[in-house]
C-alpha cells in the first residue's frame, strides 16, 4: 500500500487541487485499476480502538470502589484522545472518498466534476433553459454516482468503478 499519497497535502481546497493534479497523471500512467488496487483510495489508518469503559461489581468492596475510580479517572482521560483520533480517521476517509468519487468521473471522461463536490457553474439566471440543462447535468451525475455506490460498494471500491462506467452510457445523453 502506499502510505504516502496524502503527505504533505492540507485538506483545504489548494491541497485537493494538488491531488487532483498529482491522480490526473497516476491515472494516465497506471489505470484506475491498478490505483484502486495499491490502496490509493484507502486512509492508511487503522480505525482507533475505543477505550473500554470499566465496570464495577453490584457487590463490592472499598478496594474494589478505589480501583474502579482510578480506572474511570484514566477512561476519562482517554475518551477525548479516542474521539479525536476517530475525528482525524473519519476525515482522512472522507477526502478518501472525495478523491475517489472525482477519480472515477475523470476516469469515465466526466472533466467538468468539480472538485470536491459537484457544484453546477454559475449560469445567468435569464438564460433559463441553458441553466436547465447544466443543472440536470449535474444531477444526473450524482444520480449515476449514488447509483454505482449503491449497487458497488458492498463489493469493494472497484465495482463502483465498474457500475459508473456501466452507467457512463446513460451520462453521455446529457
Amino acid at each position: 500500500m502506499h502510505s504516502t499519497v496524502f503527505k504533505g497535502y492540507k485538506t483545504d481546497a489548494e491541497g485537493f487541487k494538488a491531488l487532483q493534479l498529482e491522480f490526473i497523471g497516476m491515472i494516465a500512467e497506471l489505470g484506475m485499476c491498478d490505483i484502486i488496487n495499491k490502496g490509493f483510495f484507502d486512509p492508511q489508518m487503522e480505525y482507533p480502538q475505543a477505550p473500554k469503559k470499566p465496570r464495577l461489581d453490584p457487590i463490592h468492596n472499598s478496594v474494589q470502589a478505589l480501583n474502579y475510580a482510578e480506572a474511570l479517572i484514566v477512561y476519562e482521560q482517554a475518551r477525548p484522545l479516542y474521539d479525536e483520533a476517530r475525528k482525524h480517521y473519519n476525515e482522512k476517509r472522507a477526502m478518501c472518498h472525495v478523491l475517489f468519487k472525482w477519480a472515477c468521473f475523470y476516469d469515465i471522461g466526466v472533466f467538468e466534476h468539480t472538485f470536491p463536490c459537484i457544484e453546477p457553474p454559475a449560469i445567468p439566471a435569464t438564460d433559463s433553459e441553458a441553466y436547465g440543462k447544466r443543472a440536470n447535468y449535474y444531477r444526473g451525475l450524482e444520480k449515476a454516482w449514488d447509483m454505482a455506490w449503491e449497487r458497488g460498494h458492498s463489493a469493494g471500491i472497484y465495482e463502483v468503478h465498474l457500475e459508473l462506467e456501466t452507467l457512463n452510457e446513460l451520462l453521455i445523453c446529457f
